[in-house]
């Protein structure tokens, strides 16, 4: 188990992240955004964390399990990104009209700079917003992604011709879904798979955007950084990961111990600790 591990795995933090049940409640928030309504649930006051989920659910499938935890020192806002959950897809599902969503999203939010986090394509969008604009985001939190594989050409001609998708993994199939977690038999459940199914659409339009629009400009964002990812993720490879970590400003790294693609699903107790501390070092939270 790595060091950072062992050090937050103690009685001391495992009690203060189980005394995450506040009397805080839960509060649903429809704006619109570009025309469109986009669905974020608030919990907490304080600094603001505005977290970005992934392609295999919503922001209650990604988040649920860790707000609480976090919002005992933060104010946490989760949105449901563009077409997934309860928002409404935007006219242009690409990863620059993504960017300029969250823009204005921020703006009806707060006028002052975020805590950002994502997961996933949510990592992704989080990564880029951040390197875009560095004046919104004080510290910026990625768990399982933020990196973009692009094929060359020639390797995209090359599966044509074999008769392959030019984005093969689809977000709703047993076998992808399978391969995210450390144990999948206790979270890959019914209501899990049945979740990743509904938003299939909305996850398939997304990750093959990253395969063919242009990506923006800026890409290493000024800000101090966590990168979370567990030790046995299959489906965004540690490879992966380490390498995004060397594209980042001396980012803090930390592998989850027993832990999958999907840490805030599978390990939230550890993800949340985790979080805090990093907070709790560089803004004085709490």
């Amino acid at each position: 188990m790595p060091s950072d591990e062992k050090r937050l795995m103690n009685a001391e933090v495992a009690n203060e992240v189980v005394r995450s049940e506040t009397d805080n409640q839960v509060t649903s928030t429809t704006l619109v955004i570009q025309q469109r309504k986009t669905r974020l649930w608030r919990l907490g006051s304080g600094i603001k964390l505005v977290l970005l989920h992934g392609e295999f659910g919503n922001a209650a499938t990604y988040w649920h399990a860790v707000a609480p935890a976090l919002a005992s020192r933060l104010e946490v806002i989760c949105p449901d990104l563009p077409a997934f959950g309860d928002s409404e897809p935007l006219a242009t599902p690409r990863l620059q009209t993504y960017l300029f969503w969250l823009n204005e999203l921020l703006g009806q939010i707060t006028p002052e700079p975020i805590v950002l986090g994502g997961s996933g394509y949510g990592a992704v969008v989080a990564r880029f917003f951040a390197s875009r604009y560095p004046e919104q985001v004080r510290h910026l939190i990625l768990s399982g992604g933020g990196d973009v594989i692009r094929q060359s050409t020639a390797q995209r001609w090359v599966d044509r011709l074999a008769g392959k998708a030019q984005h093969d993994v689809d977000p709703a199939k047993s076998r992808t879904l399978g391969r995210l977690f450390y144990a999948p038999h206790n979270f890959c459940t019914p209501d899990f798979v049945r979740h990743a199914e509904r938003e299939r659409t909305a996850a398939l339009q997304a990750l093959r955007s990253l395969q063919a629009d242009p990506l923006p400009t800026a890409w290493t964002p000024s800000c101090p950084t966590l990168l979370l990812w567990g030790n046995e993720d299959r489906y965004c490879s540690l490879g992966r990961q380490r390498a995004l970590a060397n594209e980042m400003k001396d980012p803090r790294t930390v592998e989850i111990f027993e832990a999958g693609h999907l840490v805030a699903v599978e390990q939230p107790q550890r993800f949340s600790a985790h979080v805090l501390d990093f907070l709790q070092r560089v803004l004085q939270v709490g």
